[in-house]
């Protein structure tokens, strides 16, 4: 399994973020142009065609998600939803709600 599907960072990726989290002027850079400040950080390699966004979490929030794409009408096939799959997981979060008279599965 690949250490992104595990959770883990890449070792690049990870001192990026790790100076993003101590660097004000490092974290500013990502900000307006990503691309700029790792090509100095770690010096040039990033495909050409890749696009990066860094985004910085409001205090007042405690998860945030990216939505994905929206798809068109049609539904994709299986070997297409294959084909444009890709991400990572940094982790899980169980989130739980209650209503009135259901306990939405809370422990």
């Amino acid at each position: 399994m690949a250490q992104e599907e595990q959770g883990q960072f890449p070792p690049e990726l990870q001192q990026v973020i790790s100076k993003a989290a101590v660097d004000p002027e490092f974290r500013s850079a990502l900000l307006t142009d990503p691309r700029a400040a790792i090509d100095a950080e770690l010096g040039p390699g990033l495909p050409p065609d890749l696009k990066l966004k860094f985004v910085e979490k409001d205090p007042d929030v405690d998860v945030m998600l990216v939505l994905p794409d929206i798809l068109a009408a049609e539904e994709l096939s299986a070997e297409e939803l294959e084909a444009v799959s890709g991400g990572c997981i940094l982790g899980t979060v169980n989130i739980c709600w209650e209503t009135a008279g259901n306990d939405g599965g809370c422990e």
